[in-house]
């Protein structure tokens, strides 16, 4: 065989394979970009879903949660109240402000309150495309998926495996958005001593995320939407690391944001262990289904004041209470 009979039979077989994965990928739609999958239940995470999410607030009145995957359990089924849960697009602020921007009037008088997990995690910028969320044909949604990436591939893969192969399943998207779970009690056993890391880092690298989410805060006090800030809960061993912590929300209270919920540590669940087992977790930093709701709603919902940090004062006294047990530990682990 020569070569160019080989180069062009190697090509043939490589468009061909890509084009009926790609034809494979429309059919199933693990992502849930075209709405017409052959299969049930959906696995991929996807923030084309969030599309879906703003045509819903043109017909009933929600709350909007955003946040990550420590937020992403928060649930309308525990809650008991119609709740739009945007873990998809990861809380970042320029994605929040995206989704925000192109919102109608009637859209902002259907916002019965916004909930914003904040942690430097959020506080990235991924580079990604803005949504359209005004815009729906069929190329638009093509353009979304091309080109196909190794995460599209492997949430095709697990839809196959969940939803035509039948495998048990664990975990599935519900209709607001959040992270649905057959386990809501699952807890995880962390016995290995966590080594003391520090993500290097300056302030000055979260400022346009900081900037962003200071627009957010007025753009909702502008049209007059109750917002409210949060944090993610640890387990007992894995703390945050304290002085970015600190900085970055002293230029938050400095840039006009009110108050926020501190839950890093939260005494009865970030320390429920019992023989190396942490009764609340999945892992060191993710709370389960039921803690994490029980948590939002308690807590951050009603407005539990004893969490709430309300200014630079109490700021600086909530740091010192997290420095004192990151001194107590017998593990240390700065992580965020």
């Amino acid at each position: 065989m020569t070569y160019k009979k080989w180069f062009f039979l190697t090509t043939i077989t490589a468009i061909t394979i890509y084009l009926l994965i790609l034809i494979s990928y429309i059919l199933i739609d693990p992502e849930i970009v075209f709405n017409k999958s052959i299969t049930e239940k959906k696995f991929g995470y996807t923030k084309y879903y969030s599309k879906y999410q703003f045509k819903k607030l043109l017909q009933d009145k929600y709350s909007l949660v955003f946040g990550t995957s420590r937020s992403q359990k928060v649930s309308s089924c525990y809650q008991g109240n119609n709740l739009l849960n945007f873990h998809n697009i990861y809380g970042e602020p320029r994605e929040i402000l995206n989704f925000l921007l192109q919102l109608n009037q009637k859209q902002l008088n259907n916002i019965k309150n916004i909930y914003i997990l904040v942690s430097l995690k959020t506080m990235r910028e991924n580079g990604e495309e803005f949504i359209n969320y005004k815009s729906n044909t069929f190329f638009d949604k093509l353009l979304f998926i091309l080109p196909l990436s190794p995460m599209s591939v492997k949430y095709l893969i697990r839809d196959i495996k969940y939803n035509i192969l039948k495998s048990s399943i664990y975990y599935w998207i519900d209709d607001d958005g959040s992270l649905y779970v057959n386990d809501k009690n699952q807890s995880v056993i962390i016995t290995a001593e966590a080594k003391k890391q520090k993500l290097s880092y300056n302030i000055d690298d979260y400022q346009n995320a900081i900037q962003t989410l200071l627009e957010i805060d007025k753009f909702c006090k502008k049209h007059s939407i109750n917002i409210k800030y949060y944090t993610p809960t640890n387990a007992d061993k894995f703390f945050p690391d304290t002085q970015m912590l600190r900085d970055l929300w002293l230029k938050l209270f400095q840039g006009g944001i009110d108050n926020f919920y501190g839950l890093y540590y939260i005494d009865g669940v970030s320390n429920n262990v019992k023989n190396d087992n942490y009764l609340n977790f999945t892992d060191s930093n993710h709370l389960n289904y039921n803690m994490m709701n029980k948590i939002f709603k308690n807590i951050v919902v009603q407005e539990n004041k004893d969490y709430l940090i309300k200014n630079e004062s109490e700021l600086e006294d909530y740091i010192r209470t997290l420095d004192m047990m990151i001194i107590k530990m017998p593990y240390k682990l700065y992580w965020e």
